[in-house]
């Protein structure tokens, strides 16, 4: 297993196993896999959210050269946020999903959900998921 990023502030750490070709989440002796599927993890994914977009993109570019392959699940990690639906989370994952273009999921009912959600989301976070479902919509 090839260690990628740890999280400043957590005991976690992103991981590929090349064996599995799996990307796990390392916290505290235990594995968790990357994914939305039963025997997987998006809660493990959390933390990452709070780092810069720039370093982990960074990070994950960098092992990605040397195995290009290996994509990372970034709207795994960006959807993970939406899921939690805490106003934290949720704000840390429309600023990943504003940073990343590059990410092509759907997510237009989590986007919905904010915009829709006066009392649990602020202003400024219904605005900015305004300005992404306006940016996914075709021209």
């Amino acid at each position: 297993m090839e260690t990628i990023i740890q999280c400043c502030n957590s005991d976690r750490t992103l991981v590929f196993d090349a064996e599995r070709q799996s990307w796990l989440v390392a916290v505290k002796g235990k594995r968790y896999f990357v994914g939305d599927g039963d025997s997987q993890s998006i809660l493990a994914l959390l933390p990452f959210l709070e780092l810069s977009v720039d370093s982990f993109k960074s990070a994950i570019s960098e092992f990605a050269s040397q195995h290009p392959a290996c994509d990372f699940p970034y709207e795994v990690l960006i959807r993970g946020g939406f899921l939690h639906g805490s106003p934290h989370w949720t704000d840390c994952s429309l600023h990943w999903l504003s940073e990343l273009r590059e990410v092509d999921a759907d997510f237009t009912d989590e986007l919905q959900n904010i915009i829709e959600n006066k009392k649990r989301y602020s202003q400024k976070s219904r605005q900015m998921a305004t300005r992404l479902t306006k940016r996914s919509k075709p021209k």
